[in-house]
């Protein structure tokens, strides 16, 4: 999983004007300056993203906690901010210019997910089938990597 922090070019263009009109823009100086979107602070990815924040020494003017990714996602597009969302999630937004990718000057690590579940007993159909798509997505990202060589 990649995070990332993103927002629209409209909000950076109206945070350009608020504090450095004539001058280029840091990501660092726009981060501060700016409305920081994030989930709530009992979710994992915020403690993640929390420790990332804390390690950079960055932080923001304001602080504006969401439930969701899709409500942070939301947000973003309608310039309340700068958003700490998954890169996947929002590919679509990114490649259409609706959002735009904010330049750290340290990228967010990755972070892998897992999952564990008892072979011997039953697996709900459920299960099954997320393991079938995760299994999946695992054979088309292997494909994938090879095609990039």
């Amino acid at each position: 999983i990649q995070d990332i922090f993103v927002t629209t070019h409209t909000y950076l263009d109206n945070l350009k004007e608020r504090i450095h009109p004539n001058d280029h823009l840091s990501s660092r100086t726009a981060f501060a300056a700016s409305t920081l979107l994030l989930l709530n602070k009992e979710n994992i990815t915020r403690r993640y993203i929390d420790r990332y924040l804390s390690q950079e020494n960055l932080s923001a003017s304001r602080i504006i906690d969401v439930t969701s990714m899709d409500l942070l996602i939301e947000f973003a597009k309608i310039d309340l901010g700068i958003a700490c969302v998954i890169k996947n999630f929002v590919r679509d937004e990114l490649a259409e210019g609706r959002l735009v990718q904010l330049k750290m000057p340290v990228s967010i690590p990755a972070r892998k997910i897992g999952f564990a579940y008892a072979k011997s007993g039953a697996i709900p159909p459920t299960v099954r089938k997320l393991l079938s798509f995760l299994q999946e997505l695992e054979v088309q990202k292997a494909i994938q990597d090879r095609s990039n060589r």
